[in-house]
């Protein structure tokens, strides 16, 4: 959840990243991009090409991580380089509530 994620961005690393981070309340972005757990990452390159898709890191528990996936790729599509992956298994707690598609209007 929300504290969860600002332990990520809290961590204390000299190199942290600072970003914006943008709620999408009712997953109709998560929906787009098929989106399945909580918190799944995607970054996009200047091209708008999805260069990574996942994890933030190895590990739920800040205590526990020793891979940062989504620090390690960010760092790379900024410098225009190939991410060392592609996707990782995303660690998030939950699954994504998924939006209800409005039903059709008659005559449509």
């Amino acid at each position: 959840g929300q504290h969860e994620l600002k332990a990520h961005f809290q961590d204390g690393a000299p190199d942290r990243l600072n970003w914006v981070v943008l709620k999408d309340d009712r997953n109709l972005i998560a929906d787009k991009f098929g989106a399945r757990v909580s918190t799944e990452t995607f970054v996009f390159d200047k091209q708008g090409r999805l260069q990574y898709r996942g994890g933030i890191d190895d590990a739920r528990n800040p205590e526990r991580v020793a891979v940062h996936y989504l620090r390690t790729v960010l760092k790379q599509v900024a410098r225009d380089e190939a991410p060392e992956w592609h996707y990782q298994p995303s660690k998030g707690c939950c699954p994504i509530d998924r939006v209800e598609k409005p039903e059709p209007k008659a005559g449509n």
